[in-house]
């Protein structure tokens, strides 16, 4: 059956998904009006080389692995937006939203970073742990399981078009529409939650759990095989991550949702390539 879109009422829009990396060029030089980018560049192209103690390395407590973190993290959203800039026209836009961190608003606390998602890794961290403390995993596998992800600050999102003298970004020609932003919709997990509540009277803390489960599952489960590739076959890592998930639920289902801090902060940036 023919469907008919939005396209049909525009003449002279070709939309394109591609299957490229977004650490590589996809498209040649300028030749896109809009490039759209949403919940991507949060991925670093590559896992940090050091060792470390926590399944999410922008938590590290160790000085030398968040500074390899966070230099991967700038280095990656440099070379993200060069490429981008080199396949935009003159004048096109670029339009970037990802997960990030905001900084609280809060008196007592003021300037204080909140990462999104924040409870959800604390125990996910804590299950991993648990694992390791009772050897059920080794320690070359808890220490080789690192999420290559990166959570910035609006100001890591905005660093590379700071200075326009030395900036390769703005040298590029690309420069910010508007002051990045952080936006914070409600959490699928809690709103479904509350919904539950209001409509049966059932505090259904469970269903919460599962719902972050199936959330996290994607992020999580690869980087738990990778780190067990070497030592375990494929039928003892799928029972490993089952019971990692099983633990991370039930301790989880244990906490009351509604203070439990699972809501997303997104980072939106808009950019434009004006030489």
């Amino acid at each position: 059956m023919w469907i008919k879109t939005y396209l049909h009422k525009f003449d002279n829009v070709f939309p394109l998904a591609c299957g490229t990396g977004f650490y590589k060029q996809c498209v040649p030089d300028n030749s896109c009006d809009i490039i759209m980018s949403s919940f991507a560049t949060q991925w670093l192209s590559d896992k940090s080389p050091v060792m470390t103690s926590t399944i999410s390395p922008w938590r590290s407590t160790s000085e030398e692995e968040l500074r390899v973190h966070h230099e991967a993290s700038a280095r990656d959203w440099q070379k993200f937006l060069l490429l981008r800039a080199a396949e935009l026209k003159q004048g096109g836009l670029l339009v970037v939203t990802q997960p990030s961190k905001r900084l609280k608003k809060s008196p007592a606390q003021p300037g204080e970073i909140t990462e999104c998602t924040k409870d959800a890794w604390i125990h996910l961290n804590l299950t991993w742990n648990e694992l390791y403390s009772e050897d059920i995993i080794s320690r070359e596998e808890f220490q080789s399981c690192s999420v290559p992800l990166a959570f910035r600050t609006l100001q890591e999102l905005k660093a590379p078009f700071e200075n326009a003298a030395t900036s390769p970004v703005r040298q590029a020609g690309l420069n910010l529409v508007k002051e990045p932003e952080v936006l914070v919709p409600p959490c699928f997990a809690k709103t479904l939650w509350r919904q539950k509540l209001q409509r049966e009277g059932k505090n259904d803390s469970n269903m919460f759990a599962q719902i972050l489960v199936n959330s996290f599952r994607v992020v999580l489960e690869p980087a738990m095989r990778n780190s067990m590739k070497n030592t375990r076959t494929s039928e003892e890592q799928s029972a490993i991550v089952e019971q990692f998930f099983e633990r991370f639920q039930r301790n989880v289902a244990t906490l009351n949702p509604e203070t439990f801090h699972s809501e997303l902060f997104v980072g939106r940036l808009v950019a434009q390539k004006i030489q």
